[in-house]
């Protein structure tokens, strides 16, 4: 039985360094964003508004010690004016993002305008639409806590420290001052700190601002993705030259090189002598590859007519779906 397992191991491994070695083609999909900004390509965008009610509600002085039995005193990671410093890495983050999305013909930062008179003076600017963030919430919470271990009767002590925020956006028409997009993200983190097991001295916690301003560079993101078309590379493996057709090896040595039109050309060629599957299949992929979707799925629908092949049918659908979310995203742009 051993034995029979190390065998099958064996095949798995010997198929993935297989697969590890097939030519990869990259295909390129522009991917729709979820809320439709054709119409709104001139937009303004204020500073985020800051989380109004943290300061209020912060009146630790020291970390809190779970396990009552640390000695030492440990003074929090949360500074002054938290709410100000991440409001303010926010604006700036989410600004730059929208620029280097090159996809808004024109970017203007603006004061803060709430009411619709206000933000109708934009409309008068030229502009399509206001994008206003807020931090709607913030969160963080400071504890140490006690690990019991094996090797030592000692416990060892490490300082949590967990964080949370929530970013709401909205699109508002500058022309009806109407949100018509909009959205709530939120995201958590916790970092773990070691303690000195030295008694009587006093420690400063690690400051936790750098674990929100990671998780805001992760949400502008997602925020600015939901506005804007983004471009993504997966790449497809070519079908193995088997059964094996020896006029068809310098097709697989070129496309290895990048020189996909010259692949795609032997390719096709044989395809259209002989039917050789993996000939045909290569050469629709690298159709694809090169910006002629439409050909590339004509091509393997003619491989799927004439051979039965699980390999072909995924990758027939695939094309599909990516030619029509394709489609769905240049009407975004």
């Amino acid at each position: 039985m051993k034995k029979r397992f190390n065998s099958l191991l064996l095949i798995a491994l010997l198929i993935a360094l297989l697969s590890s070695c097939a030519t990869q083609i990259p295909i390129r999909l522009l991917q729709s964003a979820q809320y439709d900004m054709s119409e709104y390509r001139h937009i303004a965008f204020s500073s985020v508004d800051p989380y109004p009610s943290f300061p209020l509600e912060r009146d630790v002085h020291l970390v809190e010690d779970l396990s009552h039995s640390y000695s030492s005193l440990i003074y929090p990671g949360y500074q002054t004016f938290l709410e100000r410093l991440v409001s303010d890495y926010a604006t700036k983050v989410i600004e730059n993002e929208l620029h280097s999305s090159h996809y808004f013909k024109s970017i203007t930062f603006s004061h803060h305008l709430k009411t619709r008179d206000e933000i109708a003076t934009l409309y008068y600017q030229g502009i399509d639409a206001l994008l206003d963030v807020s931090v709607s919430r913030m969160d963080v919470q400071e504890y140490v806590f006690a690990k019991q271990s094996v090797e030592s009767e000692n416990p060892s002590y490490v300082l949590r420290q967990k964080v949370m925020i929530s970013l709401n956006y909205n699109v508002i028409d500058t022309k009806t001052g109407i949100r018509v997009y909009g959205g709530r993200l939120s995201d958590q983190l916790q970092k773990e700190t070691p303690l000195s097991s030295e008694e009587d001295h006093i420690i400063f916690a690690p400051v936790v601002l750098p674990l929100f301003e990671q998780m805001i560079d992760s949400l502008s993101e997602k925020m600015i993705a939901s506005l804007v078309p983004t471009l993504h590379t997966t790449h497809i493996s070519l079908m193995g030259n088997k059964p094996k057709n020896t006029d068809v090896e310098e097709a697989y040595k070129v496309a290895k090189k990048g020189l996909y039109t010259t692949a795609y050309t032997l390719f096709v060629q044989e395809w259209n002598q002989s039917k050789h599957l993996p000939s045909g299949y290569n050469a629709a992929i690298l159709l694809e590859s090169m910006g002629n979707r439409e050909d590339g799925i004509a091509l393997m629908s003619e491989i799927s007519r004439t051979y039965t092949n699980a390999q072909v049918e995924r990758q027939l659908k695939r094309m599909r779906n990516y030619h029509m979310e394709q489609e769905r995203a240049e009407k975004q742009l």
